[in-house]
């Protein structure tokens, strides 16, 4: 689920030039959004501009937020 991914994206630093990531139509708790806000707050993908998800948290908001990501809860 989405902190497998949290976890991969820290690990390996990967998808560096990543610039979009739409995980709409994907069902993640608030854990795995809290696990996804702290990569992006550690720096994991330093590229990104836009996330796309259908729901997300206050963590997820505050770590988009914190690097001026685009954060909607519309398609990609």
């Amino acid at each position: 689920g989405m902190k497998a991914l949290a976890t991969a994206i820290v690990r390996k630093g990967a998808l560096p030039k990543l610039e979009k990531l739409g995980l709409s139509r994907n069902q993640f708790g608030n854990a795995g959004m809290k696990a996804l806000a702290t990569a992006i707050t550690g720096g994991a993908l330093p590229s990104l501009k836009s996330l796309y998800v259908d729901n997300y948290n206050r963590y997820l908001k505050v770590a988009c937020r914190s690097r001026n990501i685009f954060l909607s809860s519309l398609p990609l």
